[in-house]
């Protein structure tokens, strides 16, 4: 799309172009250490009795759905600003 080849940039540079298009790294932390595990056994039996109910097809597992929602929506976010920003520089350069 953009034909570049060879692309090479400097620190300075990269820097530049995370905090023009707001690109930070974000540590998120998961619940998964405060899970009770003396009651895993029970809750596992719970969970099979109330998904007994349903056709499998109709079981989903949506424990990570909100953190792909926001690396979407933030990616979304930055392809959208580098393309206005790619479309400017056409309009500019005509």
């Amino acid at each position: 799309m953009l034909e570049i080849e060879k692309f090479t940039a400097s620190n300075g540079w990269l820097r530049g172009f995370k905090r023009r298009f707001q690109i930070r790294q974000y540590v998120k932390h998961g619940e998964s250490r405060s899970a009770p595990l003396h009651t895993l056994e029970d809750e596992r039996i719970r969970l099979r009795e109330i998904i007994g109910e349903y056709d499998l097809n109709d079981v989903f597992n949506s424990d990570e759905t909100g953190m792909t929602y926001n690396i979407n929506t933030q990616l979304l976010s930055i392809l959208t600003r580098l393309l206005i920003n790619y479309l400017q520089s056409l309009v500019l350069a005509a």
